[in-house]
């Protein structure tokens, strides 16, 4: 993977952790459990694959690189994840209960994309 690619999906990586800390920022009672909170986990799975696939078409990054490009971004987002939690909780609308369900959520959204990837990167190209 060049340069360029590394750059580009570590900057991915933090555009899509940030637009997830506007959803727990903006709308805290998504992430106090029960139903609604199942079903942002669930719709978070086809979203996601979605958005992998779209990665690859807007990049042009080829099937058996997007797996080491999604972990860039993956790490890149458990990082700024790890720092807003710790000194900046207000980024997710302050320490409330649902800053924990929240983080929850994001953790799994990162493995949600990692396992995406890796199954689309050992997919034959069609």
């Amino acid at each position: 993977m060049s340069k360029g690619y590394f750059f580009a999906f570590a900057l991915i990586g933090a555009i899509l952790w940030f637009i997830a800390a506007m959803i727990i920022q903006f709308f805290p009672d998504m992430f106090l459990g029960g139903t609604t909170g199942m079903i942002l986990f669930l719709i978070s799975i086809p979203g996601t694959w979605i958005t992998v696939y779209l990665m690859m078409k807007v990049t042009g990054l080829q099937r058996e690189h997007i797996f080491s490009a999604t972990c860039v971004g993956a790490v890149t987002a458990m990082f700024l994840d790890g720092v807003a939690i710790t000194w900046l909780p207000q980024l997710y609308g302050g320490t409330g209960d649902h800053l924990a369900n929240g983080a929850a959520w994001l953790l799994f959204g990162v493995a949600l994309f990692m396992t995406c990837a890796a199954i689309i990167g050992r997919q034959k190209a069609s």
